[in-house]
């Protein structure tokens, strides 16, 4: 990655920053229909309680809008008004905001029903939406603040007529100017053809009057009006923010720090093209092509950091609820339109620069399929423009759907997410979805995941995110020759549904993208073959074997937050003989290494003294279950002659695995030849002049 970047550096020139995009409110009234608004965080404007603002069973959309999913309000001709409060407050800049209507019926003489406040009751309202009846349907209007009193004006009102029973998006954009009495307030009115992937440059209406300015943004109204001028309409999708992009599509912000991102389109018709708009792709047909090294890959093959397929030219699509991994540099650099090949796309700052797109909105179940069945990871992500709740997501085919996801952070790894307890999906997230099977069942039904539509969320979420249970939750850090390191995609999960063996609670390990890496791992058995875990679920507490590898020599320090757990976590290092509390951090030495059992983790002792008896260590057997054979690792600190047996459950030695002497200090890897055994459960003895132990064995085919 060194090398990428520092190329990349050369061929860049500096550009200023580019502006930040805030969500201020996004409501698509996913509430119970028939409940009052007021009792779904909206407050009551006003004294007036009577015919409340409450939640119809139906929904308004429009192509290329996000969100508008569960429900809608009706706005009557007269009764309670309503407001609801944004999560900041701007007082410069622009708020811009989008909302659907379907009107009904309107009255001659018209009524204002939604707009911008300054708190959720205030009545101090800004970019009054007003709506009327004409000769042709209505017309839709606009004020920047108050009508008649001293300056006994009227609303300005469209030119164009519109249809009842239509739905129509409408946002109404603040503007917010230096001086007194000079903010500037328009409306843009878009039909179901209109284009909105940008602010129109001449809006529909716009209100120029000097009428006293908004102190601040900080709510959004839905106004009742009388009952001999308001209109009976339909309310929904209201989306609040600081840009065009933030209010009317499919926006996410992303945390600022260069690194890979797992993401996926939230709607349809996206291309690498659009990618390229947002930020910077480099290495396909039509953006630099002739640079070493891609940034975008569309694909992942199951096998290790080599398995990513890049993106290989700007017209190929990239389709929702399919997940890609794209590096982004956080920097503010445009290339040379000349240089490696040519091309238009730049690199923007985070999270300034956040993601967007439009284009057709899911509405309906999304499948995707793969058209293979294997054991391994699929790239998946959420394809809808709205947070998606992770118990949404089904899976057929032959094979087991492991319940944990796997999202990637740039500063932290791979991060496990539950499907259950529920986890909300952001829009635009990507992740790995795991497929646990035997090799005789690869030859099943083909691999399909279904996204559920009713699963789509209005509730909080952001990209990667995981859900809090009861684990020990191991962090590696370390620094080393080439770089610093971090693997935080290790978690001992307690769960009383789980089984002693591989289920769906666990899952698999997966390599990071980048070169530099070092990674920590529970190990398990899948089908006989020895598999690292990102997420060991256990029934019950017990001692963990965690496996250990790194690509550059360094220095590391394994740490754990153990919520919910009694005591503490110790490690014992199986190398060194060293142990210590993972609550304070346990630091060690390491050259490069492929994967090898390095620790081992006791839960519920005190102090790190309890962590093992003194004189030797011994790791877990692995694989167990297992078939043909398995391993244990065996350290001793003095000289002494140690026996090895395999017990069947009548007591009876049925096998010797090792008998002789070990040296202070020496390790040894104990090979337990299972495939004479019949299955069941056994015990491995271990013998010293000093210590003796056990463990269990299970032998399975």
């Amino acid at each position: 990655m060194t090398t990428r970047f520092s190329a990349l550096l050369l061929a860049l020139l500096l550009l200023p920053a580019a502006s930040h995009a805030q969500s201020l409110l996004l409501d698509n009234f996913n509430y119970v229909a028939g409940t009052a608004l007021t009792a779904n965080g909206w407050s009551q404007i006003g004294t007036s309680a009577t015919t409340p603002v409450t939640i119809s069973a139906s929904n308004l959309t429009r192509p290329n809008y996000p969100g508008a999913s569960g429900n809608a309000v009706t706005l009557a001709t007269s009764g309670q008004d309503v407001g609801r409060g944004f999560v900041t407050s701007p007082s410069s800049g622009k708020v811009y905001a989008a909302f659907l209507v379907n009107v009904a019926s309107a009255q001659t003489s018209g009524d204002y029903v939604a707009g911008l406040s300054t708190s959720a009751a205030s009545t101090s309202f800004a970019g009054r939406v007003y709506v009327r009846s004409s000769a042709g349907g209505i017309q839709f209007g606009l004020s920047k603040t108050s009508t008649g009193g001293t300056t006994g004006r009227s609303p300005v009102y469209a030119a164009g007529e519109y249809a009842v029973n239509t739905t129509y998006l409408l946002v109404v954009t603040y503007t917010f100017v230096d001086g007194a009495n000079n903010d500037m307030v328009v409306l843009n009115v878009l039909a179901a053809g209109d284009p909105i992937a940008t602010e129109p440059a001449t809006p529909t209406l716009s209100d120029p009057v000097t009428d006293v300015d908004l102190s601040s943004a900080g709510g959004f109204f839905l106004r009742q009006g009388s009952a001999s001028a308001a209109p009976s309409m339909t309310i929904d999708g209201v989306r609040v923010g600081t840009s065009w992009n933030e209010a009317v599509l499919a926006t996410q912000t992303v945390d600022d720090g260069a690194g890979y991102r797992l993401l996926g389109a939230p709607v349809r018709d996206v291309t690498v093209s659009t990618l390229a708009d947002i930020n910077l792709v480099q290495a396909v047909t039509g953006q630099y092509p002739t640079f070493p090294s891609p940034n975008l890959y569309l694909g992942y093959s199951g096998t290790g950091t080599t398995g990513y397929y890049p993106a290989t030219n700007v017209a190929t699509p990239v389709t929702p609820g399919y997940g890609f991994l794209w590096y982004l540099f956080d920097l503010n650099l445009t290339p040379s339109t000349t240089a490696a090949g040519g091309g238009t796309s730049r690199s923007y700052t985070l999270p300034e620069r956040p993601l967007f797109a439009s284009g057709p909105v899911n509405t309906t179940d999304v499948t995707v399929g793969f058209g293979f069945n294997t054991d391994g990871f699929y790239l998946l992500s959420n394809p809808f423009a709205q947070p998606l709740a992770s118990t949404g997501i089904t899976y057929t085919g032959s094979g087991t759907f492991a319940t944990t996801l796997q999202a990637y952070d740039s500063a932290t790894g791979f991060v496990p997410i539950t499907v259950s307890p529920t986890t909300n999906l952001a829009m635009w997230q990507g992740f790995f979805a795991e497929v646990q099977q035997s090799p005789a069942a690869q030859a099943g039904l083909p691999t399909t995941f279904t996204y559920l539509a009713a699963s789509r969320t209005d509730g909080p979420a952001t990209l990667v995110s995981r859900s809090a249970t009861t684990e020990l939750s191991l962090t590696l850090a370390g620094t080393t020759d080439a770089g610093t390191t971090h693997d935080a995609a290790a978690i001992v999960r307690v769960d009383a549904a789980a089984s002693a063996g591989w289920d769906a609670g666990d899952a698999s390990k997966l390599t990071p993208p980048t070169p530099v890496h070092a990674l920590v791992a529970p190990v398990g058995d899948l089908f006989g073959t020895a598999r690292r875990q990102a997420v060991l679920s256990l029934p019950t507490l017990a001692d963990v074997t965690l496996a250990f590898t790194t690509t550059h020599a360094g220095t590391f320090t394994l740490t754990a937050d153990a919520t919910g757990l009694p005591g503490d976590a110790t490690v014992r290092d199986l190398v060194t003989g060293e142990q210590g509390s993972l609550a304070e951090g346990f630091t060690f030495t390491s050259d490069a290494t492929d994967w090898t059992e390095r620790f081992v983790v006791t839960f519920g002792r005190s102090t790190a003294a309890e962590q093992a008896p003194a004189g030797f260590s011994l790791g877990q057997v692995f694989p167990n279950p297992a078939a043909a054979s398995a391993r244990v690792a065996l350290r001793v600190d003095a000289a002494q002659t140690v026996s090895v047996t395999v017990v069947d459950a009548l007591g009876r030695t049925v096998s010797t695995v090792f008998e002789g002497a070990l040296s202070a200090g020496q390790s040894q890897d104990l090979a337990v030849d299972t495939a004479q055994l019949a299955p069941g459960v056994y015990v491995v003895r271990i013998a010293g002049e000093t210590f003796s132990a056990t463990r269990r064995l299970v032998v399975a085919r």
